[in-house]
This record gives structure tokens, C-alpha cells and sequence, in this order.
């Protein structure tokens, strides 16, 4: 069976739930597998931000760029950080010093270039992604 593969725009509050629940589904469905690079199930291929976006077409590990944000916006609170940077934070899945540890994985973070327009932006994430059968638009706006 081939992967469903999903490309989302948007690691808010309803991306990264989004990436969230497709993880947990093929926990339930494939509870042996290896969920950072699967054969059935879904696959999130690709997340974006305003900032910049990751790719793989083995699969993003999600889990591992959640609990590093996790551990992240709990730093900065015990920093004194502000809400809203902590919510700048909170809602990215581009960071520069994050660094995937899944092994086997090519996994490519590309910040936006300070130039680019919203549509070459989705355009060159997109392209970098391959090709998806499902789209998730959970960005308000870019």
C-alpha cells in the first residue's frame, strides 16, 4: 500500500495538531512500524511557514520537530521571553538551529529568501515536497 502523502501550510495551532493526529492515526493502524519512514499510513512530506519550511519525502519526523519546540517555547519561558515571541516560536516549523536526528532521512529546512514573493515562495515548497495526494491549508495568511 502506498503512503497518503500530505504537505501542510501552516505549523500553528491547526498545522501542527493537524500533523499531530495523522501521526496518531498510523500509530493506531501500525502500532510495529517505524512512523518516521513508512510504507502505508500518511506521510507528511512537507511543512511550511512564513519563515521557511522542511521537506522530505521520506517523511518530516514530526514528532522529534514537536517535542523540540515543546522544549523550546519551555526555555523561553523560563527566560523571561515575551507571549508573543514565544508565540513567534510556538507556531514555526522552520527554526535554524534545529537539526532532524532521524537517521537514513534526507530532510532539507530552507529559509524564505527576504525577496521572495507569497507565490514563488509556495511554489518552490511545493516543488521541493514532490508530489502529495492530500493539501492542508492551516495558515491564515502569508
Amino acid at each position: 500500500v502506498r503512503p497518503v502523502r500530505v504537505i501542510l501550510l501552516g505549523f500553528g495551532a491547526v498545522g501542527s495538531s493537524t500533523a499531530y493526529n495523522f501521526i496518531q492515526i498510523d500509530r493506531q493502524r501500525n502500532p510495529q512500524k517505524d512512523l518516521q519512514r513508512k510504507s502505508e499510513g500518511s506521510c507528511v512530506v512537507g511543512i511550511c511557514d512564513e519563515e521557511g519550511f522542511v521537506v522530505s519525502r521520506e517523511g518530516v519526523p514530526v514528532s522529534e520537530l514537536l517535542e523540540w519546540r515543546a522544549r523550546k517555547v519551555e526555555t523561553m519561558q523560563k527566560e523571561g521571553k515575551t507571549a508573543s515571541e514565544i508565540r513567534r516560536v510556538g507556531k514555526r516549523c522552520y527554526h535554524e538551529e534545529f537539526n532532524f536526528s532521524a537517521p537514513n532521512t534526507r530532510i532539507y529546512s530552507h529559509k524564505r529568501k527576504e525577496s521572495e514573493s507569497d507565490d514563488d515562495y509556495l511554489c518552490r515548497f511545493i516543488k521541493l515536497a514532490g508530489p502529495a495526494e492530500v493539501f492542508c491549508p492551516c495558515a491564515t495568511s502569508y
